[in-house]
């Protein structure tokens, strides 16, 4: 009896670990595409000020594994400055509503900082 109670609660150990890891690995990959969407707007943003945000769906084999992800981006205009964006970014990975991680950002970009884009090349 004490071995079925030793081996239960080792084996509930390590599945809680593992559950604990593919955790840590769903929030870096949301991370990961958190940051990614902030560089698609800014490079969106570049060719077109007028660029209001989109939802990009990530196959699973774009990402190197079987889930495959969703990122939300959103892009406004800041209220009496004209060259400002507020983007807001949020990635769900895996995009199972049971499963997923989401994480977001926003940041404020200013049109007029950012390199490469046409009114900055003289």
């Amino acid at each position: 009896l004490l071995a079925s109670v030793i081996l239960g609660t080792l084996l509930n150990i390590a599945a809680t670990r593992q559950q604990q890891s593919r955790l840590q690995t769903f929030a870096l990959q949301a991370s990961c595409l958190v940051e990614a969407g902030i560089e698609r707007a800014v490079a969106q943003l570049r060719r077109a000020e007028d660029y209001r945000g989109e939802t990009w769906r990530i196959a699973a084999d774009k990402l190197g594994g079987r889930d495959q992800a969703v990122v939300v981006i959103q892009v406004e205009p800041v209220a009496d400055l004209a060259t400002r964006r507020i983007v807001r970014v949020r990635a769900d990975y895996p995009e199972q509503p049971d499963r997923r991680v989401r994480l977001s950002k926003v940041i404020t970009v200013d049109l007029d900082q950012l390199p490469g884009r046409a009114t900055n090349l003289e």
